[in-house]
């Protein structure tokens, strides 16, 4: 059958389209995308001195114990810090914002926190010192997933721990370092200031007691009988402080046994029945005191030893304390003692100045 011309013409037209249609074929190229994030040092919010209670405070004692809130945090959480350093130490003796080298019972203590074990130390070595670290009272996050935790060091300043005001010249410092696990550590620290009040103590290598001879005639004098051993007519006194101090002495008004000696406070008896009683801190012959000066009832500064210097120790040296050498004499009077043994207590005290 012939088609009509016209009708040719459409479907040419119609054909044409759908290849016009036909959308075109899609390609795709993909690349990867690579960051390397740098290390981000651990952060410290806070450090702050408290009591055992855990109220903050601003002042120290020796031998009473202390805690160091520490609140750090690290955005890779803190199960990347590592260690946490705590140095404590007397700027005015060690120099301001820099830490000695070594652990000094006067002026410089070392406290530790490590990861690995969970461990608290005090990082003195082999150095015998009083200042101290109580670790069952020391406190550590209780999970280490968060970005922040806070950490809590219980510690005991040493006996010899220098007084201090607290003043911007004469302070004790914390200086807290954290550290995280990075092959590169990197650490951040701060500092708190506070004082450190006076302590001090004082004991004697007499033992028991000292005897000043046995059988003394009355109207003489008698010295000390050796204490040790060595012969020498002396004891000493031992003293830790860590502020200047008074080294006293005195003694009770009657001494008894036998009967009744009473204290004649010149020093010389002269009524029946009394005794003098003498002290200096040198010999002047055979346990004699070279300068006697009269042991009273109240307490009374030694000669020479009415500010004596705050005791001190080395670096890398133990706790140690000052002796002194102690010469006394006892003299009684001539008459109205009967025989026998008598005793009284003589009483050594140490006043921080």
């Amino acid at each position: 059958m012939k088609v009509p011309k016209k009708l040719f013409s459409m479907i040419g037209v119609l054909a044409m389209l759908a290849v016009l249609l036909v959308p075109a074929t899609a390609f795709a190229a993909n690349v990867t995308g690579n960051v390397t994030a740098s290390n981000t040092a651990p952060t410290i919010t806070s450090v702050t001195l408290q009591n055992a209670g855990g109220t903050g405070v601003s002042a120290m004692t020796p031998q009473t114990e202390f805690l160091l809130e520490i609140v750090a945090g690290d955005v890779n959480t803190i199960d990347d810090i590592s260690t946490i350093d705590i140095e404590i130490y007397h700027d005015t003796t060690v120099g301001a914002g820099t830490p000695p080298a070594a652990w000094d019972s006067d002026d410089y203590a070392i406290y530790k926190w490590t990861k690995t074990g969970d461990v608290w130390s005090m990082e003195n070595g082999a150095i015998t010192t009083s200042w101290a670290v109580t670790t069952g009272n020391c406190t550590t996050p209780g999970t280490f997933t968060g970005l922040s935790g806070t950490w809590k060091l219980s510690f005991t300043p040493g006996k010899l721990a220098v007084e201090s005001t607290g003043a911007d010249t004469d302070e004790w410092n914390f200086k807290v370092t954290v550290t995280d696990a990075a092959a590169a550590p990197i650490s951040d620290s701060s500092e708190v200031l506070n004082s450190m009040a006076a302590y001090s103590e004082i004991s004697t290598d007499a033992g028991t007691g000292i005897t000043f001879g046995s059988g003394v005639t009355l109207g003489d004098t008698a010295y000390i009988d050796s204490v040790d051993g060595s012969g020498a007519h002396t004891f000493a006194t031992q003293v830790l402080a860590n502020d200047a101090y008074a080294l006293q002495s005195n003694t009770a008004a009657t001494w008894t046994g036998s009967g009744t000696l009473t204290l004649d406070p010149d020093g010389t008896p002269s009524a029946a029945g009394e005794f003098g009683l003498n002290i200096d801190d040198a010999d002047g012959g055979s346990g004699a005191p070279d300068t006697p000066q009269a042991v009273t009832t109240s307490p009374a500064d030694i000669t020479d030893h009415a500010a004596d210097t705050r005791v001190t120790t080395a670096a890398e040296a133990n706790e140690a304390t000052v002796n002194q050498a102690i010469y006394m004499s006892l003299t009684l009077y001539s008459t109205g003692i009967p025989t026998g043994a008598y005793s009284g207590t003589i009483t050594f005290t140490v006043v921080n100045s």
